[in-house]
This record gives structure tokens, C-alpha cells and sequence, in this order.
């Protein structure tokens, strides 16, 4: 099974880390993911808030850390496309997978939260139908073929075309039904949230492999991966007392939000499990990717390391310690 890190630069504000050290951090830390044996860095798409992440253009980010690696592969997760022209996303993604030498995983999602549609635009009630409407003219133009944005506007191609085939960079995030019905009828590989149940989740890869059977792909070669943020640590004591505090900090911020239902009598272990948080070591981690591994059918684990308030030098030691546990480099 494939180990993947997903990045968001969230929870500190500037006083605190300033922006300029942390992009140099992450890029230390994708570097260090290239040596311990990581197969992919995922940098997800935010706006207008540095609590939820200072990445509103991650292809720029992906552009500086392709400089420093060789290997790993390297994606937003996600691109927002109600945000986006289609031909003007078509041609960023395919200058990124050049300037990554075809490493580029090309993640795309139906649209962020309230704030951001307020000013970029996008309607809840038809996000599926315009996700499935953006993927289909990227695939046109990364065709090679002339594509018409609409009868208005002429037939144009694009220049350049992405370095690897459509089929192996393509990644389509799902948190309903709807989303997991685009995400199969085009033949994307399937970017599972954290804050969904792992029952919820299984449900979606359903959704998502009936799709992908009834428009003719191949089931079989379609990747699905599902994030968990992960507290760990050596002492599992040490972990308990350091990462608990974080993660009720974590599940109280997603239920204020609405995204995380509030369930007053519900034991805080049990909210953990609902929001994938896992806090422990190598053996909580261990078993909390081959529970969903077994339960939602994942061929890659993503794993949220650095979070609010952590150290350069502790997100460095729980990536090395998590590769250890899950027996990579």
C-alpha cells in the first residue's frame, strides 16, 4: 500500500510562523518524505484564512518543491474548480506535471466552504454537475485536441500538454455520493476526506467503483485513498499527553464549523475515530490503516502530520517515526 502526507500550513498565524519559513519548512519536510520512501505529498487548496491553511495556490508550492525532489509524487488536494477558468486550469496543471517531470497527481474537488464561493462563485446545488462539466473539458484539452470553452469563444489547443498520461495523474475528491458518481464516470482515482466515518467512506468507494464499472473503466487500476491525521510517537504515554489536548482542540474547531455533527454524549475515542484522528504510536497507527485498508478497500494511506503549534523538529521525527511504522524507506 502506497503512504502519502497531506499538508495544509494551517492553525498558526504569522507572528507565530511566519509564511516565508513555513513554505521552507514544508519543503524540508517533502524532502524528508523523498528519502524515508513516501509516494506522494498532497498540498490542499485554502482561502481568506490561515487557520485553515496559507495555500491558496498549491501548484506554486508543488512548482518550488519539484526543485528539491527527484521521486516523490507531488499534488493539490484540492484544486477548487468552481474557482477556475477550465482552459486557464488545464494549462497550469500541465505546466506543473512538466516542471515535475510527470510527478504531478492532479486533484480536483467541487468547491471549498462559504467564504470562499461567496467571492469566486459556485452553487452548492449544481457543484456535482459543474465538477463532472470541468473534468470533462480538461481531459478534451489535455487531449491535445481543440476544445471550446463555449459557443462564444473559439476552438483553442492547449501548450503544454501534461508529460504523463491523463489516466495516471487524474484524482477526484469525494465527501457524498454525488461526488464519488463524477469521480468514477470520468475514471479519476478516488481523495477520500479525513472528516468522514470510515462507514460513510466505504459507502462513497461503492458509489464510486459502480460508476467507474457502468462508464467502462477498469476497477482494478483505480487507486483510493483515504487521509487520517496522526499524532505519533515512540511513547505512547508522551504521545497521549501531548496529542489529546491537540486533537479535542481539533474536533471542537470541526464541530464549530458544522463540517464534524455534534454528538453531546458521544466518548471522546469514539469522536477521534469519527474525525481519523489517531493519537499513539506505531501500533494505534498501524492498526488504524489496516481498519480502513479492510473496512473502505484504500491502496493509499495520506497522513496529516503537521499540525497546529508543531515544531519543524517534532514533524520531522513523527515522519520518520510513522515511516518506520508502516514500514517505509
Amino acid at each position: 500500500m502506497e503512504i502519502a502526507i497531506l499538508h495544509h500550513l494551517e492553525g498558526d498565524d504569522e507572528a507565530s510562523w511566519p509564511t516565508p519559513r513555513a513554505y521552507a519548512e514544508i519543503i524540508d519536510q517533502v524532502t524528508a518524505a523523498e528519502s524515508l520512501g513516501y509516494d506522494a505529498v498532497w498540498f490542499a487548496e485554502h482561502h481568506f484564512s490561515a487557520t485553515k491553511g496559507r495555500l491558496p495556490n498549491p501548484l506554486l508550492l508543488i512548482a518550488r518543491a519539484a526543485e528539491r525532489t527527484h521521486r516523490i509524487r507531488l499534488g493539490p488536494a484540492v484544486l477548487l474548480t468552481p474557482y477556475y477558468h477550465p482552459l486557464r486550469l488545464a494549462e497550469d496543471v500541465a505546466m506543473a506535471d512538466a516542471l515535475c517531470g510527470g510527478r504531478l497527481e492532479a486533484g480536483f474537488g467541487s468547491g471549498g466552504g462559504a467564504a470562499e464561493a461567496a467571492v469566486f462563485g459556485g452553487s452548492a446545488d449544481t457543484k456535482h454537475e459543474h465538477l463532472a462539466r470541468m473534468l470533462a473539458l480538461l481531459r478534451a484539452a489535455w487531449s491535445g485536441a481543440p476544445v471550446q470553452f463555449d459557443e462564444a469563444t473559439p476552438a483553442v489547443t492547449i501548450a503544454p500538454l501534461p508529460v504523463q498520461p491523463i489516466e495516471e495523474m487524474l484524482w477526484v475528491a469525494a465527501s457524498s455520493h454525488g461526488a464519488a458518481a463524477v469521480a468514477g464516470a470520468c475514471g479519476a482515482h478516488l481523495l477520500l476526506p479525513s472528516l468522514k466515518t470510515i462507514a460513510q467512506s466505504a459507502a462513497h468507494v461503492e458509489t464510486y467503483r459502480r460508476a467507474l464499472g457502468a462508464s467502462g473503466h477498469d476497477v482494478a487500476t483505480r487507486r483510493i485513498q483515504v487521509t487520517i491525521h496522526a499524532w505519533i510517537d515512540a511513547d505512547r504515554e508522551r504521545a497521549q499527553a501531548e496529542g489529546t489536548p491537540l486533537a479535542r482542540a481539533y474536533a471542537e474547531r470541526y464541530i464549530a464549523s458544522g463540517i464534524v455533527p455534534s454528538l453531546p454524549d458521544e466518548p471522546f475515542e469514539q469522536t477521534l475515530d469519527r474525525i481519523n484522528f489517531v493519537v499513539g504510536d506505531a501500533g494505534d497507527l498501524r492498526a488504524a490503516v489496516q481498519r480502513r485498508r479492510d473496512a473502505i478497500g484504500i491502496t493509499r494511506i495520506a497522513l496529516q502530520i503537521r499540525m497546529a503549534g508543531m515544531s519543524h523538529e517534532r514533524a520531522l521525527r513523527t515522519l520518520a517515526e510513522c515511516a518506520t511504522a508502516l514500514q517505509r524507506g
